[in-house]
């Protein structure tokens, strides 16, 4: 919003305070010892600088109050000038994921406990032994799929080796079964008997 040079801002707020000021020459007149300082209401020249220039001139530069040129007149200009104009925008972050894998629905603390085996494996054997070569044959890697679950439906909770949970040792061993078929390519050794 302009501020003029009398370095009073006319706002929604002050505007009748404004006029009666102007009206009046109270208040003004202790600002600016230019008698001549208020022009023809309505006449609006806002480069005004100093007492010397008149802030109420007509838009043709000069102070005569029966200018032929058309000006905006204090409702007219002060007023829209006056209230805000902001662009509404969204008041919320936007990211287009749909159809993108939604990771808060994994349950980690029982992903936890099978990468707890597999951290168990990696000390006995080596880190992502499984993974060597052309990895485990299929029915290997089932053989001991179903030895824990077994062992676990006898009710047996914990492997007597590891200390760990059946339930963990049998979810590393699908995970193991899940990625050798995603990459059947590499990995090769499904024996799987076929009828």
């Amino acid at each position: 919003m302009t501020t003029y040079s009398t370095g009073y801002s006319p706002t929604p707020k002050n505007y009748d305070e404004f006029q009666a000021i102007r009206d009046t020459d109270i208040g003004f007149s202790r600002r600016h010892s230019d008698p001549d300082l208020l022009a023809p209401y309505g006449t609006v020249k806002t480069g005004a600088q100093g007492s010397t220039d008149k802030l109420w001139t007509g838009t043709n530069g000069t102070s005569d109050p029966k200018s032929t040129q058309a000006v905006p007149t204090l409702d007219e200009d002060w007023r829209h000038q006056a209230l805000p104009r902001t662009t509404v925008g969204p008041t919320f972050a936007v990211k287009h994921d749909e159809g993108k894998t939604d990771w808060s629905l994994m349950p980690f603390e029982a992903i936890e406990e099978i990468n707890k085996v597999l951290d168990f494996g990696a000390k006995k054997y080596a880190a992502h032994n499984w993974r060597t070569g052309s990895g485990f044959k299929y029915t290997r890697v089932l053989s001991s799929l179903l030895r824990h679950t077994f062992a676990w439906a006898r009710g047996e909770d914990l492997d007597p080796e590891s200390g760990l949970s059946h339930l963990s040792h049998m979810g590393c061993n699908v995970v193991f079964l899940i990625y050798y078929n995603k990459y059947n390519a590499r990995y090769s050794n499904d024996d799987r008997v076929t009828r």
